[in-house]
């Protein structure tokens, strides 16, 4: 391949001689390893070629004469590590992972039906940068994202698989592969150390716990028992409805009609980003009728008007002691709720309806598009009943 002394005059006149009737030409320049101008017939390019973990690549830096010659040698030396400070800063792992989640937490699209293209939730945002601080950064944030290898990657998961979390290990390989899928999307590199199936033994484990009869009385006496009275009257309502913990815990007046009885979280609080309604059995509106009211406040759930109440780790290990039931978390509430319903052969679609699922989730896309049919009414109905049969138990 040709090799031609070109600068910001001499452009033009390198384009002429080495213009080719059909294909590509790739001139070099003599003074500047892997930095040439790729010319057709039809357009002209500057290119930066190197080799990376992944092989030879080729990177367009810009159609000339759009991209002036001066601004194409700047981004040929940021990316060659002519000034290898500046390279290793603008495109570190540490920098480019705070674009990403910055990017993640704030756009993408509402309405799709896969979750990884929603915009995501701040609770989610914080789970994915602590453990990207705790395991990925300490590791290998310094890096520069196309230095990063496929064994840089697996070195990390070995470790945590050493130490026997799977879990860990298995977010570590998904979180870098959907970085590192951004990034290709914009240019920023053009391999994926992450890509593809890894060896990860053990897994995620998908819980099973269903709360028996005995053990629901148990923690709604000890909910009763509370000194921290919201506490205990939160478990209580979310033993009652099945809904989430946060749902329930950011709860306000204002997505409450005491006289309908009927509770609408706005899709922004929503795990499904889909507005939910819900007919709150009777004991659930008992429980909201005997909270404290502060003036101001929005919260239902309160402590003093200045923030909304949550089960936190302490409460949860008070109860435990309390009601002596191990191996429980609030969420088992919901699954408990839906177990119960689907021996008393409630149909699947007002169970989802319950759990505030997609209903028809189990069905396919062109089934699921015609069936619009929310089960408010039923849903109210078979929640009616599980609260009735809670309260019988106590």
């Amino acid at each position: 391949m040709p090799k031609a002394a070109f600068d910001e005059n001499r452009i033009r006149r390198v384009i002429s001689q080495h213009r080719p009737t059909e294909g590509q030409t790739l001139v070099w320049h003599p003074s500047y390893t892997g930095f040439g101008v790729r010319i057709t017939p039809t357009a002209v390019s500057f290119v930066h070629q190197y080799r990376g973990p992944a092989g030879a690549k080729r990177v367009t830096l810009g159609s000339w004469p759009a991209t002036s010659y001066a601004d194409a040698k700047r981004r040929y030396e940021t990316r060659a590590g002519e000034r290898p400070a500046e390279r290793l800063e603008a495109r570190s792992l540490r920098r480019m992972a705070k674009q990403w989640m910055d990017y993640r937490s704030k756009y993408g699209n509402p309405t799709a039906k896969q979750r990884s293209q929603r915009p995501w939730s701040r609770t989610y945002a914080a789970n994915v940068a602590l453990l990207m601080d705790t395991y990925i950064l300490p590791e290998i944030g310094k890096k520069h994202i196309e230095d990063i290898t496929r064994s840089d990657v697996t070195g990390i998961s070995d470790k945590l698989l050493a130490k026997g979390k799977q879990a860990q290990a298995q977010l570590v390989l998904a979180y870098l592969s959907s970085f590192y899928g951004w990034a290709r999307a914009r240019g920023h590199t053009s391999h994926n150390p992450a890509f593809g199936r890894l060896d990860v033994t053990g897994g995620r484990m998908e819980r099973d716990r269903v709360l028996v009869d005995d053990e629901l009385v148990a923690l709604w006496d000890a909910a009763g028992k509370l000194e921290l009275k919201p506490a205990g009257q939160l478990l209580r309502f979310l033993m009652l409805t099945g809904l989430r913990r946060r749902e329930a815990a950011r709860m306000t007046w204002g997505e409450l009609d005491l006289d309908t009885g009927v509770l609408t979280i706005r899709a922004a609080r929503m795990k499904s980003r889909v507005e939910h309604s819900v007919m709150l059995p009777q004991p659930a509106l008992d429980i909201l009728n005997g909270l404290d009211r502060f003036e101001g406040c929005p919260w239902v759930f309160t402590f003093k008007g200045d923030t909304y109440c949550d089960i936190e780790s302490q409460t949860k290990r008070t109860l435990t002691r309390m009601a002596r039931v191990t191996n429980w978390r609030v969420h088992d509430f919901r699954r408990s709720m839906a177990t119960w319903m689907q021996r008393k052969e409630i149909p699947h679609p007002i169970i989802d309806a319950c759990l505030a699922h997609s209903v028809g989730a189990t069905m396919n896309n062109v089934t699921a598009t015609y069936l619009r049919h929310t089960y408010q009414r039923e849903a109210g109905e078979a929640l009616a009943k599980w609260a009735d049969h809670v309260v019988e138990l106590n």
